[in-house]
């Protein structure tokens, strides 16, 4: 039994209410941002994707960077401790699996991907941003772990639209080809990361739990260059939105004035789709 089951089940079922599973992977997760916000402190700030918010790195595979640093932003807040996690979340889509005749629980679960992406998120290295999208370079390789970059794959089982979740570093590539097979370990949803981060959720309910609850994504270190431009990005884009600070200034707090306000891209046409969320962790 899931510790927030009612409510997980309010948000499962908004979202399967308002969503269609032929529609693009982008949209099947702003529907779910939505439903997490009817029912949630939840705050979207939605963005149209293309080319924007774009970075480049050295690819090992020669795997034709640049790309979209992710399809979504996901930041989570402690409210009651003031700690904060984050993901880079890409959203992919998948008709048919080769485990589709089996259970989620227990089995691997294969997408198709790009290399690049799967390399940019999984390998986390130094990137740059361009087309004015000015991200510190060590947001992915300076995180506190390996959570700050993740998949979630919807997918159908008898109709209903699921969802399979997992860290970016622990999701395989099966080939260094262009657009390779992916492949979620569904086992992995035995372990968390750190001892409290979510590796794998092997459905829709299991994620919404994890984010509820405070275990989707890396914490985020405002002492570090990255965990200071993550957090002002944030606060900027709220801005913009006329929403509150979700970051609540922790910035303005520490008095810190060592990032410089070139260091997002603010005013310059583009940026992240982000999903803010209120979590209600258990004591860690």
């Amino acid at each position: 039994m899931l510790k927030n089951q009612g409510l997980i089940s309010t948000i499962v079922n908004d979202f399967r209410s308002t969503a269609a599973f032929h529609e693009r992977e982008e949209g099947l997760f702003r529907h779910l941002a939505e439903s997490l916000k009817k029912t949630t402190n939840a705050s979207v700030i939605h963005e149209t994707h293309g080319n924007i918010a774009q970075v480049d790195f050295q690819s090992q595979f020669n795997s034709d960077p640049p790309c979209e640093i992710s399809d979504w932003l996901i930041v989570s807040r402690d409210k009651s401790r003031k700690h904060y996690r984050a993901t880079f979340w890409q959203a992919k889509k998948q008709a048919k699996t080769r485990w589709s005749k089996f259970p989620a629980t227990g089995r691997s679960f294969d997408f198709k991907g790009q290399l690049n992406q799967w390399e940019l998120l999984a390998t986390r290295p130094q990137v740059h941003g361009v087309k004015g999208f000015n991200i510190d370079p060590d947001i992915l390789a300076g995180a506190t772990s390996s959570s700050i970059g993740s998949f979630g794959v919807f997918h159908e089982v008898v109709g209903d639209i699921q969802l399979n979740y997992s860290v970016a570093e622990f999701v395989t590539a099966s080939s260094p080809s262009k657009s390779p097979k992916l492949v979620i370990n569904n086992l992995l949803n035995r372990l968390r990361l750190n001892g409290h981060e979510c590796l794998v959720a092997v459905d829709i309910e299991q994620f919404v739990d994890a984010l509820l609850e405070f275990r989707i994504g890396a914490y985020v270190d405002i002492s570090t260059n990255s965990g200071k431009w993550l957090s002002r990005y944030v606060s900027r884009r709220c801005q913009e939105s006329d929403l509150p600070d979700f970051m609540e200034g922790i910035l303005d707090q520490t008095n810190d004035v060592g990032v410089s306000d070139d260091l997002d891209d603010s005013g310059k046409g583009g940026g992240l789709s982000i999903l803010m969320v209120e979590a209600e962790p258990d004591s860690e």
